[in-house]
């Protein structure tokens, strides 16, 4: 793909607005001083947002969070809207979305890096096949480049992303994590203390002669006066 010299103007012009949109954005929001500290000017910004792949996808995915881009917007045409003209061998930059380099030079380094792990060009996501435990049926994990993850095991949706150069974590939407480099998942919080937040249930002989006295009734409690009450 060869991006012409006033297609490059053209797309700079629109980083620079983008640019300028966070800039605002984080003045509103009373956070400008983080932003200057972190980004000193444009150029910063421009390089750190736009080295590869993934920190387009991550400036992509923030657009999205902060509500400076609509949630129906694609991620392929962020890519040739601001960041075809720097990557121009990036797999959404490429005539026809499919790219000539190796999956290794993709968002999805990190995950090949994952012997068990493969990469389906003709639908640009990668893709782990087992069995499952329960049915012993065929199963799959897939990894898309927008950084959402589906397990056909337990048929939940989450999220995946790079933990170092050779390592990835998943985080379903339940709250449950997996490591690839401990090769275990962690129950979340929340769903791990359910069980422990289970109220007790307890009889009480408490009376309306009890209450008047200052005495209550207490979530969990059963008996004549919790009847009376309800």
């Amino acid at each position: 793909m060869v991006v012409k010299t006033s297609q490059r103007i053209k797309m700079r012009d629109k980083r620079v607005k983008l640019f300028n949109d966070f800039l605002d954005l984080a003045n509103k929001r009373g956070e400008i001083d983080q932003f200057e500290n972190k980004f000193k000017d444009y150029n910063g910004w421009e390089s750190f947002n736009f080295k590869n792949d993934q920190s387009v996808t991550d400036l992509y995915n923030k657009t999205i969070k902060l509500g400076i881009f609509s949630s129906s917007s694609k991620l392929e045409d962020f890519f040739k809207k601001f960041a075809c003209d720097i990557l121009k061998t990036s797999t959404y930059c490429i005539a026809g979305g499919s790219s000539t380099t190796t999956p290794e030079t993709s968002i999805f380094d990190c995950l090949l890096k994952d012997p068990d792990l493969k990469f389906v060009k003709s639908h640009n996501y990668v893709r782990y096949d087992g069995v499952d435990d329960d049915t012993k049926k065929p199963a799959y994990w897939a990894f898309f480049s927008n950084n959402r993850f589906h397990s056909s095991f337990s048929k939940k949706n989450g999220s995946w992303s790079c933990d170092g150069t050779d390592a990835y974590i998943i985080k379903l939407d339940d709250g449950n994590t997996y490591s690839s480099k401990t090769n275990k998942w962690t129950t979340s919080s929340a769903s791990s203390s359910s069980s422990s937040n289970t109220t007790t249930i307890t009889d009480t002989n408490l009376t309306g002669d009890d209450l008047m006295a200052g005495k209550f009734v207490k979530v969990g409690m059963r008996g004549d006066i919790v009847t009376k009450i309800q």
